[in-house]
C-alpha cells in the first residue's frame, strides 16, 4: 500500500507532518510493503501552496491509496474520495513525524476523514492554525 502524507520537510520518515494538506510545502509518500520512500516538492507549473489552487496536482502522476493528513479541505477531502483514495486523519494535537503516522496506521489509530471534520475555509478549525506548524 501506498501512502502520503503532507509534510514540512524532505526528511522522509523523519520529516515534520504538515498541519495542513492544502500549506504542505512537501509530501511523503511511504509503501509500506516495501519500505521505500519517495518526497515531492509541492510545487509545479502554476502551482501555488494554498490559497486557490489543488494541491492535489503535484500527485496526479504518483498513484496513491491512502492520504492521511492531520487537516484537510472539503475540496481536496472530495477529489481524493472521487479519485478512490482513503483519506485518513491523525491527531492535530501533537507534532508528529512520518513514523508516527505509520506506527498509528499499523495500530489502527487512524479515523476516516469527512465532510463534517473538513476544514470550512480559512480558519481550518479542528487542526492546528491556518497551515503547517513551524519550528
Amino acid at each position: 500500500m501506498k501512502i502520503c502524507v503532507p509534510t514540512n520537510d524532505e526528511r522522509g520518515l523523519e520529516a515534520e507532518v504538515c498541519g495542513h494538506l492544502g500549506s504542505a510545502p512537501f509530501f511523503t509518500l511511504v509503501e509500506t510493503e516495501s519500505g521505500e520512500v519517495e518526497v515531492l516538492e509541492n510545487v509545479g507549473p502554476g502551482d501555488r501552496v494554498h490559497g486557490g489552487c489543488s494541491p492535489l496536482g503535484r500527485l496526479r502522476s504518483h498513484p496513491i491509496d491512502v492520504m492521511v493528513c492531520q487537516g484537510i479541505g472539503r475540496g481536496a477531502l472530495m477529489g481524493l474520495q472521487e479519485r478512490g483514495i482513503r483519506v485518513l486523519v491523525s491527531d492535530s494535537d501533537v507534532e508528529q513525524r512520518v513514523q508516527d503516522i505509520l506506527v498509528a496506521l499499523r495500530d489502527g489509530r487512524l479515523e476516516e476523514a469527512s465532510t463534517r471534520s473538513a476544514c470550512r475555509g480559512g480558519a481550518h478549525q479542528g487542526n492546528r492554525g491556518s497551515g503547517c506548524r513551524t519550528r
